[in-house]
């Protein structure tokens, strides 16, 4: 509820096409980004490894070809967390600026391997997270790629408890943060899934999503996020 009043004051200061959704520069190119922020958005990433996130590497890099187990949760991500790409994500998670999920999320759907997939199924919120910002921003996200691939969304997944912000966490205290948190709430014996996310951290949240859904019989998980944050030097 905070989040949308936040958003609607927000859209009375600053109504739709009259400031970038990214930056907040009063002139903007297509109604919603300035053409500096638009451009660096243009800017192609080198490829990287679907395993680590190296960059350089159209498929899996030695090391990760070396190590992954089988059944490994391959990730993309059209940006790094940095620069326009972070401000949108954070315009969108904390500023509910709804908009900001559009060129996001039109990106993702680009990132998108060539392959055929049933459903985009959402990371979940907390339902008492989700009703103090007044959405869910993956959920924002996964109609967004929807919108550009005819994917359709599903709201495969809960969280059975509360818990805290991964944000501060290690890579360890991510992982028990969220274990056991996930459960499935709807049926996907057979499906190729693609699970939608902000920002791929550790990977700790979207592993423990992935593990729940092949548990209940996917055929296939790959995780599709806005952003990797601290990706691996090339």
């Amino acid at each position: 509820m905070k989040g949308r009043i936040f958003a609607a004051l927000l859209a009375l200061l600053h109504p739709r096409g009259a400031c970038c959704v990214a930056c907040g520069a009063l002139h903007t190119a297509d109604g919603l980004l300035c053409e500096r922020c638009q451009e660096e958005l243009n800017k192609p990433l080198p490829p990287r490894c679907p395993g680590c996130g190296r960059k350089g590497w159209a498929a899996l890099c030695p090391e990760c070809s070396a190590t992954l187990p089988a059944g490994y949760l391959p990730f993309f991500a059209p940006f790094d967390y940095s620069g326009a790409a972070k401000a949108l994500v954070r315009r969108l998670k904390y500023d509910c600026v709804l908009d900001a999920a559009l060129p996001l999320g039109r990106a993702m759907a680009a990132a998108l391997p060539a392959e055929p997939f049933d459903a985009l199924v959402p990371v979940p919120l907390n339902a008492k997270r989700e009703r103090e910002r007044g959405f869910n921003q993956s959920r924002a996200l996964c109609e967004v790629v929807s919108a550009h691939t005819g994917v359709p969304v599903l709201d495969a997944l809960v969280r059975t408890r509360y818990t805290k912000t991964q944000t501060h966490l290690s890579a360890s205290e991510r992982e028990a943060n969220v274990r056991s948190v996930f459960e499935c709430a709807a049926g996907v014996r057979g499906m190729r899934i693609i699970l939608v996310d902000d920002v791929r951290t550790t990977g700790a949240t979207a592993k423990s999503c992935a593990s729940v859904l092949l548990a209940s019989g996917a055929e296939r998980v790959i995780l599709l996020a806005a952003a990797s944050a601290h990706p691996v030097a090339s």
